[in-house]
Formats: structure tokens, sequence, C-alpha cells
């Protein structure tokens, strides 16, 4: 958008908000070579702990998100052969994410989100939402699958909502119901060209361009603290990754708010969200314009 829309349409863009963005795709998969992907949702699995179960011992954040970038990253790239129980290194790593040790160990230190999710709460018998780590449903039977306690239900709310409000606001007519996420739809997402090109990072490719040709554009990126599909801390990595002037660098900022992956659900951080949006425009735009 950054580069199409001064180019395609003649409008040069001043301000942009990125929610929970999806800045490099392969940032957030955790295949057996990602070892950054595993490191970036380390934080956001700590943060959903310390919500759940309060404890002093290892639960700062900057002190999780600098162990994440540090000392996990080697600790993963050193492991050989079978983990003993008793690992030093799979102990903190259990301390850290509240997942039990022997979990963590099966998994080689690196907790695939879903394995997360339904450990997190298993003493209570729940399993915890992807999209909003503090929302839990029950766990129901072992393999069954009854969907996300927070995506289902937001996509029956928000299409039931909109086709209200095309109807009773809008005076919108048609048999063709409006329908939020339809699988046979966003499996055909091109990613801008991610599949055939097979590279993930086009996105910061192309917001990097961007920057540099417009200097005078300014970013908010924002992310939820328990999000678990686009966790903050790729955020937060990615842009410090930037070869970008100080002077650009100086217009991005990044906020983390008490949430989800659909920050605005929370009242909370719906607010913050507002008013760093309307910070961000009033800044970008002419003297005086308000948005």
């Amino acid at each position: 958008m950054l580069q199409s829309l001064p180019h395609d349409v003649g409008i040069s863009v001043k301000g942009v908000v990125l929610v929970s963005p999806a800045l490099d795709l392969s940032a957030l998969h955790q295949g057996e070579r990602d070892l950054l992907a595993a490191a970036f949702i380390l934080p956001s699995y700590a943060a959903t702990d310390a919500a759940y179960n309060p404890a002093p011992a290892n639960r700062d954040s900057s002190m999780v998100e600098r162990f994440a970038l540090s000392d996990y990253l080697v600790g993963l790239a050193a492991l050989k052969g079978q983990l003993s129980p008793g690992d030093p290194f799979v102990n903190r790593v259990a301390g850290i994410t509240g997942v039990p040790e022997d979990i963590v160990r099966r998994y080689r230190g690196r907790v695939p989100r879903h394995v997360f999710a339904s450990e997190i709460r298993r003493n209570r018998g729940e399993v915890v939402s992807l999209y909003d780590s503090m929302i839990a449903r029950p766990a129901g039977p072992e393999g069954g699958d009854a969907g996300d306690p927070v995506l289902q239900p937001a996509v029956a709310a928000y299409g039931t909502a909109f086709n209200a409000y095309l109807a009773e606001a809008l005076g919108v007519h048609t048999d063709m119901a409006y329908r939020v996420l339809p699988r046979e739809i966003s499996q055909q997402w091109n990613w801008q060209g991610e599949r055939q090109h097979g590279s993930g990072d086009l996105a910061m490719s192309s917001f990097e361009a961007a920057l540099l040709e417009h200097p005078g554009t300014r970013v908010l990126i924002v992310n939820g603290r328990h999000d678990l599909v686009t966790p903050y801390l790729t955020s937060r990595w990615l842009v410090d990754q930037l070869e970008v002037p100080a002077g650009l660098r100086a217009g991005i900022q990044l906020r983390v708010y008490d949430g989800g992956h659909m920050v605005y659900m929370r009242p909370g951080a719906r607010s913050q969200l507002a008013r760093d949006a309307a910070e961000l425009y009033g800044a970008a735009g002419p003297s005086g314009l308000s948005p």
C-alpha cells in the first residue's frame, strides 16, 4: 500500500497504522531451522503464564526478551541428541513459559503454539485462544476440535453485525451475505508474491523501500501482548533490522497493548489505539487537522 498508492493513484500516505502485522511470514512459523520464530513467541508465552500464575522469580518481560534473543537462541542451536530429564536449559524454558518440563523436552525447547494453548491451562481443563491467550474455553475431549475460543465467535459476531449494518444503516439489501474470513477466499491470498517467490520478507522489503522513498511517512505498529499468532517481539526485532536513517526510524512507533491479535476487542486497548492513532495522524497531517 505504501508504494502502490503513490505510484498507482497519486495518493501520498502520511501516516499508517499496522495492527498485529505479519511483517515477515517466515518469522511466524516454527520450522526445524527457524530458531528466531521460536524466540519471538517466547515472551508472549511468558506473559500468558504470568497472567495466569503470578510469580516474581522469572516474569520480568525485559529479562525474557533478552533471554529469547540471546541465551535461548544459543541453547536451541547447541541441543543435540536425546535430552535428559533435568536438563538446565529445558528447565529454564519450562520455568519461563509455565509449560511442564517433559513437554518442553519433547519439543526440544520449541513449544508449538497449539501445544502451549493446550498445556498452559490443562490443570483447569481449559485451552486458551491463539488470538488472545487470556481467553479460554473448556478443553473438551482429547483430539477434538471445538475451534479457537476467540476466532470462531468473533467471525460470527462481526459477520452478523456487518450484515445488519448494511441493511439497517446503509440501506443495502442483497441475497449475498457478507462473510468474515471465508476459507475458499482466504486460501487464495497472494501475500504479494510470497508463495511464488518462496520468500517471507517481501513485506519488510516493501516497507523499508517505501519509507526511504517517502521519508515523511509516520508509522504506528500495534501488537497485543497475548497474541500468539503474530507475537509482539517479531515486530520489534524486524523494525530494529531496518536499514534506514535515524530520522526515518524516529517516525516509527511501536506499541504493545494488553490484548490479543484483535487488540480492539478489549475496551482498554481500543481506547489506547484510538489515542495513539489520533496522535499519529495529527502529527502527520496538515497543521490543525484532526482525524
